[in-house]
């Protein structure tokens, strides 16, 4: 029951079948079952972030492991408590535990594991930034999955070498990296994996200046991406429609076979009547016959004729009713701004403001969201995967989740509530990491003005937050450095833009999932706060179709900063028209 309940997300209840098995193992002194609790114990609480208690159980599984001389369960629990110290940020220490695991995992030759083990000592290299290490090791993990034929974690091994090269600046061999990688998933028919692979090409490209692969790419990553999700949404509507329209068919069937069926009992009856009045009145009766039979004729025709019509009616209803599945598509854009704070109620919370809101389609997959607790003012920008429709229904998930989560009680970390809007959308889209199933979510700039101390609390999802101050107030700018934040100062303005990064992760199931940052900020008299998702520097334009990219994105902002909002609004309208010209609109903005 433990495992069923680790495997349904649902912790607490794993945890409490987990110490009632603890129990009874112990007291049936089975070992092996009771270093597997503690061994699963850890795991959960490593998940939930509470890293005592989970060196304490795998600690204990460890020690029984050993004495029952069970090596790969020994090489598993080192594995897993540098797992903690990886989330603890504690590199070296993880590299420790891992090196262990992977000295134990070569002896009992488990060629598998130590492909994992390898993998993982890559990983920790990268996050030091040893990228030459981390090279040698994630090559050596490729070499061994390609020994043992697992397609799939060469595939994921070749875009990670892909991504390795690219943040080297080693544009050719990430480009060679993603390519052999993309073979592999048009075998296994993996969508995540070329999903990834057609990002990884379209950086690539876009840093050689070859604009057209770069663009290319970028259509076939945003097509895969989004059909990642629109396949599941497409499957329902046309599962309604031919649900619809079979029971309506097999209506107008039924009606046809009752008809068919009066009509044969009327001609049943007609001839019992026919050789009935025959045999009564013979040549009497013979005109008083034709007679009936004619008025007969024409009483069937005109009901044949009502029943024709009413078939035709009920055709047309089906149709009207597919054309009702048809038009909920427009309906939805109605209900997807019924949610978004309306201009009212954000002029009440933030009366110098502007809002520059332009969906790709109908409905968008960006949205934006606002509300006011006691003197806090909280607000977030969110870009969810895809655009249109399974993009509307994800920013609807985002808003109920952001509404159920942003309490009072809630406003001292802004990382917290994005890790816990992060375990709703995981939930609620069942995601566990496993391959081929939907890794839908958001990008998000969120948060938290104190109206009372001007003080502002921030953390992201991959989106930044820009604040702009006048030089003469930004101070020392090193400190500004040393705390992470990046701070651009052209010298034609007289402005200083500052930057606080999102983290590199979405708000979904992530293979490198850590807790969101939280960063705080003192803002002065003056200061302007901007937050975007990526459609509008994404936008490709200008005399040669390149991105707009965010360096211009920031000029425009500070070139503008000065403006009253609203004139800022059409600046940055007009801005983004003029560069796109004729050029299509790639993304939500």
């Amino acid at each position: 029951m433990g495992n069923f309940y680790l495997k349904q997300g649902d912790y607490p209840l794993s945890i409490e079948n987990y110490q009632k098995s603890l129990v009874i193992s112990e007291k049936l002194n089975d070992l092996r079952n009771a270093s597997r609790c503690y061994n699963n114990i850890g795991y959960i609480y490593t998940e939930t972030k509470r890293f005592v208690w989970a060196i304490d159980y795998l600690t204990k599984s460890l020690k029984i492991k050993e004495q029952i001389g069970d090596k790969r369960g020994v090489a598993t629990v080192y594995n897993n408590i540098g797992n903690v110290y990886f989330a603890k940020k504690e590199y070296v220490k993880a590299l420790d535990y891992y090196n262990i695991s992977l000295g134990i995992r070569r002896e009992v030759k488990a060629k598998r594991h130590e492909a994992y083990s390898l993998r993982n000592i890559g990983s920790v290299y990268i996050e030091q930034k040893k990228y030459t290490e981390a090279e040698d090791f994630l090559k050596n993990s490729l070499k061994i999955y390609k020994e043992i034929g697992e397609s799939e974690q060469i595939g994921k091994l070749l875009t990670q070498l892909s991504s390795l090269n690219l943040e080297q600046g080693k544009y050719n061999q990430a480009i060679k990296y993603a390519d052999s990688s993309l073979v592999i998933a048009y075998d296994l028919k993996a969508l995540p994996i070329q999903r990834d692979c057609y990002e990884l090409l379209a950086k690539s490209y876009e840093k050689k200046n070859n604009v057209k692969k770069a663009y290319d790419f970028l259509q076939q990553y945003t097509t895969v991406k989004d059909s990642i999700s629109e396949q599941a949404a497409k499957k329902m509507i046309e599962s309604e429609t031919r649900y619809k329209l079979g029971k309506k068919q097999k209506e107008i069937e039924a009606q046809n076979l009752k008809i068919e069926s009066q009509e044969a009992q009327a001609k049943n009856q007609q001839m019992k009547m026919y050789f009935s009045l025959s045999a009564l009145l013979v040549m009497i009766v013979l005109a008083f016959i034709f007679y009936r039979n004619y008025k007969q004729k024409i009483k069937a025709n005109d009901l044949l004729r009502e029943q024709k019509k009413e078939i035709e009616e009920q055709n047309r209803i089906v149709l009207e009713q597919k054309k009702e599945i048809t038009d909920s598509i427009i309906y939805a854009e109605n209900i997807q701004r019924a949610i978004m704070p309306s201009e009212e109620f954000l002029n009440d919370l933030l009366p110098e403001h502007f809002l520059m809101f332009r969906p790709k389609d109908i409905v968008s997959g960006d949205f934006y969201w606002i509300k006011k607790i006691k003197n806090f003012i909280v607000i977030a920008i969110a870009d969810c995967t895809g655009h249109g429709v399974p993009g509307a229904f994800m920013s609807m998930l985002g808003a109920i989740f952001l509404n159920e989560t942003v309490t009072s009680r809630s406003l001292d970390d802004a990382g917290m509530i994005l890790n816990r809007i992060r375990e709703k959308i995981k939930n609620s889209l069942h995601q566990s990491g496993k391959e081929g199933e939907a890794k839908d979510g958001m990008d998000m700039s969120f948060f938290i003005i104190d109206s009372e101390t001007r003080e502002v609390q921030f953390s992201g999802a991959y989106n930044p937050l820009y604040i702009i101050r006048d030089n003469d107030k930004i101070g020392d700018i090193e400190a500004l450095k040393e705390k992470g934040f990046g701070v651009y100062q052209p010298s034609e303005y007289n402005a200083t833009l500052i930057e606080i990064k999102g983290d590199r992760q979405p708000i979904a199931i992530y293979s490198y999932e850590k807790d969101f940052t939280s960063y705080t900020y003192q803002l002065l008299e003056g200061d302007c706060l901007y937050s975007s998702s990526d459609g509008y520097p994404d936008q490709f334009g200008g005399e040669k179709g390149k991105k707009l990219k965010t360096r211009n994105f920031k000029n425009l902002l500070l070139s503008c900063k000065d403006k009253p909002m609203k004139e800022q609004e059409e600046f940055m309208q007009n801005s983004f028209d003029k560069w796109k010209g004729d050029i299509e609109q790639i993304d939500d903005v």
